[in-house]
């Protein structure tokens, strides 16, 4: 930011929000994907995501202004090197962090901040009478949302995080809260002799077999479900 435009600076921040509510809608829609092979009319655009031509063109001509996205001549747009991190096949995605972005429930949770300032309590459990993690349980659409969220970030730490630290003085490596097994797996695939355990929610760990064994690690990782703030299962 610059400290000559302190006013322009800061209504860039106040309304963030606004981008971030664009950004999240076209991962919601995939626009990414529809644009991976080219350049297309506002129109093709439409068509293939079922919205209204006009209003999809306000959007994604505001997101050319943010540079998620390339307007050409014509009404026509392109996938900037942001924008490419939107396509669900890009190894540095961050489609589902995007969507989680703009899910009801985290606007809602923001807005309450207030509440939890002044009295330090939870404003999602202020707002929806449960606890976050019980709530989502209950929600698989949101559940999914979340978890492929998380996967993307632990996706791209972990081999950073493989690489940068020595495992290798440990037989046995335990992921508390380790969500679908991305990090741990990373792990693994570096450091060919340790097993592993991956502990976390039972329905966040429904699905660490697939992550597990598209990494070639999963006979040598453990798949515990079970809630951290209770206990942790004994093995």
């Amino acid at each position: 930011m610059s400290a000559q435009n302190p006013v322009i600076d800061l209504m860039r921040l106040i309304s963030g929000f606004q981008v971030s509510q664009a950004i999240s809608v076209i991962a919601e829609l995939g626009i990414a994907d529809v644009l991976k092979n080219d350049a297309l009319h506002i129109d093709a655009i439409a068509h293939a995501t079922q919205c209204h031509p006009r209003s999809l063109y306000r959007l994604l001509h505001m997101l050319a202004s943010a540079g998620v996205l390339e307007e050409l001549p014509e009404q026509r747009f392109k996938l900037t090197l942001l924008g490419e991190c939107l396509r669900s096949d890009s190894s540095s995605k961050r489609s589902a962090w995007a969507r989680l972005a703009g899910r009801p429930y985290v606007w809602q949770s923001w807005g309450g901040m207030m509440h939890s300032v002044k009295t330090g309590e939870s404003s999602f459990s202020h707002l929806h009478g449960a606890n976050l993690w019980e709530w989502r349980s209950k929600k698989r659409g949101e559940t999914e949302i979340f978890d492929a969220a998380m996967s993307e970030l632990s996706g791209a730490a972990g081999k950073a995080i493989a690489s940068s630290y020595d495992f290798s003085a440990f037989n046995v490596i335990v992921d508390v809260g380790g969500g679908q097994g991305a990090l741990l797996a990373a792990v693994l695939t570096q450091h060919k002799n340790a097993k592993g355990i991956l502990f976390d929610l039972p329905h966040v760990v429904v699905k660490a077999q697939d992550v597990l064994r598209a990494a070639g690690v999963a006979d040598r990782c453990e798949v515990l479900g079970g809630n951290v703030f209770r206990a942790v299962t004994p093995t």
